[in-house]
């Protein structure tokens, strides 16, 4: 039982609660990165659907699809 004094011991209680904020200290920052992948993602998902808007869909398209196909007597 008489075991050399070991300081890293001798509080076990203070070294568990040391153990949770470091864990807890690590699930936040994996929750941060994860929460920033996510917001990239839509983020990129949305500009690229907002080119394609611009560029290919909508009304102002297809106004100027049916002047360039056909003659004005025919609209």
């Amino acid at each position: 039982m008489n075991q050399p004094w070991d300081p890293n011991n001798r509080y076990p209680a203070l070294l568990d609660r040391r153990e949770a904020q470091d864990s807890d200290e690590w699930l936040l920052s994996y929750a941060d990165l994860s929460t920033l992948i996510i917001v990239f993602l839509v983020l990129m998902f949305a500009f690229s659907d907002f080119d394609k808007n611009n560029s290919t869909t909508g009304a102002l398209y297809r106004k100027r699809l049916l002047k360039r196909r056909w003659p004005s007597h025919h609209r």
